[in-house]
């Protein structure tokens, strides 16, 4: 897959454009190694944008639905204002959810894609109540003891759901 990457670039693009989004141009890469928190990533360096892919998303027994809808929602990013998931970002995935019908969201979990994440030792997994969405951790963080104690209630998932986490110790 990793030689139709191209392929899938372009095909975001013209889907980007049918639906009027002004998105900007952007470097996209598929990164060295698997990431265990991330399926894309959007940075943005000197005005310049560069998008990655985790190498997970070719490497699982996920569709090919998946890159493409990562693809879309991190050329959402590229729009002026919509680097965070604030409500431009809302604005344009819904023109092309209501479009499309990709159901792009402003985070997701990897399991609901059949998209295998790597797994490094991890002692604790965080998962938002409301959405699903989940993170990885080896250690106590700050929000891992936040979440154990009262459901992180000073956090916000980028589903906008406020303290709604729960924490599964995994060892």
């Amino acid at each position: 897959m990793f030689e139709n990457l191209m392929f899938y670039v372009d095909f975001v693009k013209s889907i980007l454009l049918d639906c009027n989004v002004p998105f900007r141009n952007a470097n996209v890469s598929i990164a060295k190694k698997s990431s265990t928190q991330w399926l894309g990533q959007c940075k943005r360096k000197n005005g310049v944008f560069s998008i990655v892919l985790n190498p997970a998303l070719f490497q699982s027994q996920a569709d090919d639905s998946i890159v493409v809808h990562v693809l879309l929602h991190e050329f959402i990013h590229t729009v002026n204002g919509c680097f965070n998931h604030g409500s431009n970002f809302k604005y344009y995935d819904g023109i092309i959810n209501n479009k499309y019908h990709y159901d792009i969201a402003r985070t997701t979990n990897a399991t609901a894609f059949n998209v295998v994440m790597p797994t490094q030792n991890n002692k604790f997994e965080i998962v938002c109540n409301n959405c699903g969405a989940v993170w990885h951790y080896k250690r106590s963080t700050d929000f891992v003891q936040c979440v154990e104690r009262d459901g992180g209630q000073r956090w916000t998932c980028g589903c906008g759901a406020k303290g709604q986490f729960k924490c599964i110790r995994l060892h």
